[in-house]
Order: C-alpha cells, then structure tokens, then sequence
C-alpha cells in the first residue's frame, strides 16, 4: 500500500529501526514475526521485496531501479556485521550515502548498471531497514561522521530489556500459535493488501490524531532538551 506523511512535500513513507538486546530477549523471532506478516502483503511478483543485507551498493540501486515505485526492505539479524563491513570493506563505504538518498524516496539513474534498459532510468521508492544487534558489537562500530552524514540520524531506535532469570524461560518453547499471537495481525494485512488493490496506484496520505501530534511534539522538546546539553549536540 503506497502512502507518505504529509511534510509540507510528498515524499514516500520510509521507515528505518535499529533494535538493540541481549541473547534471550526475543529480538530475533520479533525480527521472524514481522517478516511473516510482510510477506502476507508483499511477497510474489517478479520481485522480492527484501533486498537482502549483504548486497553491494550497486547491486541494491539496481533492484530499486527495478522496483520504481514499490515498496522494498532490508532486513538483518545481526547488523553488527552489515555495519562492520561499511567500516572494513571498501566497496561498501558508499551505502550510507546511498542510503541517505534512498530515504527521501530518490533512486539516482546510474551508468553503472548493466543493463542497458535502465540507463538513463531513475525510480521512486519507499525504502525501509529493520535490524537488530547485540549492544556490545554494534556500539563499537557507530561513530559520529555516520550521524553527520545523516545516516544513522534516521533510524527510530529502540533497546530490549535484558531478559528476567525466571524458570519460565527454561521451559519448552511454545509455537508461535501457542505463545498467542494475534490472528487480527494477519488479518488486517490481507485488508490491507486488498484495500492497496482497490486504491491503484496513487498514494494516500496518512496523518495522525491531534492527540498523538501532541504527544510526539512533547516527546521531542524533553528529548531535544536533554540532548542541547551534550557536547556533540550539532550531530544529533
């Protein structure tokens, strides 16, 4: 389903996280269970939607070229080493500013490619990452030219708590069926893939409750307080 937030400028609707979580804290069948679900909407086609992490810059700008217009994913469930081979690897270096680009909905035509049918060609895109990575090897790897590039500016993220040392967590582990997963989840997916089918191609805007603008504009001044006192408070 294509939509955007309304900015002030149309731009396609591109989300990026980074979890962070020790063994044990379920970040990786998180990572399992959302895959399950986008797969209910946007898997078949020519195309798969997940472009895969370990891609090479041109290799991933050929796919969004590919995919004008269409949703599109990364996925990764240790990015500590999709991070660690931007640093270490010289023909990944370039991904952070391609990724930069990709955020704003931009796909840059390239003479690189090979295809001779896609020069000259450019694309529209919503490209969105969802990671997860153990603290103590992503850490080490972040530094402050990735927030100044705005790179890592862009991602939402969020940490696990350390897992609780209950007997619950050594008993037998349950299916996913078993554990209560909400069949409405899947549910609304499929409404989704179908309202997408009926609306065609012209993308929705989706905005938010007076409530919940209130809410995020609280939420970034305490954040945006808290920070202003920080000596690398420009890169942020």
């Amino acid at each position: 389903c294509k939509a955007y937030i309304p900015k002030g400028v149309t731009i396609p609707l591109n989300l990026w996280f980074l979890g962070m979580g020790y063994s044990g804290t379920g970040k990786t069948g998180s990572l399992s269970f959302l895959k399950g679900v986008l797969d209910v909407m946007l898997k078949g086609g020519d195309s798969y939607y997940n472009l895969g992490a370990h891609s090479s810059p041109e290799g991933l700008h050929e796919e969004l070229l590919l995919r004008d217009n269409l949703p599109s994913m990364i996925f990764h469930d240790e990015a500590s080493s999709f991070f660690s081979a931007m640093k270490t690897k010289d023909w990944m270096r370039t991904l952070e500013y391609f990724f930069a680009d990709w955020y704003g909905g931009d796909v840059e035509p390239s003479n690189k490619i090979r295809l001779k049918e896609l020069r000259g060609k450019s694309a529209k895109t919503s490209f969105n990452t969802h990671m997860v990575a153990t603290p103590d090897r992503l850490l080490e790897l972040i530094d402050t030219e990735m927030f100044s590039t705005g790179f890592m500016a862009r991602y939402n993220w969020f940490w696990a708590p350390e897992p609780v040392d209950t007997d619950a967590q050594y008993e037998a582990t349950l299916t996913a069926t078993e554990r209560g997963v909400n069949p409405q989840v899947y549910t609304l997916a499929i409404d989704l893939t179908d309202a997408a089918k009926r609306l065609g191609d012209e993308p929705h805007a989706i905005s938010a409750t007076p409530e919940a603008l209130t809410r995020l504009k609280e939420a970034y001044k305490a954040f945006d307080k808290r920070a202003k006192g920080h000596e690398r408070y420009e890169t942020m």
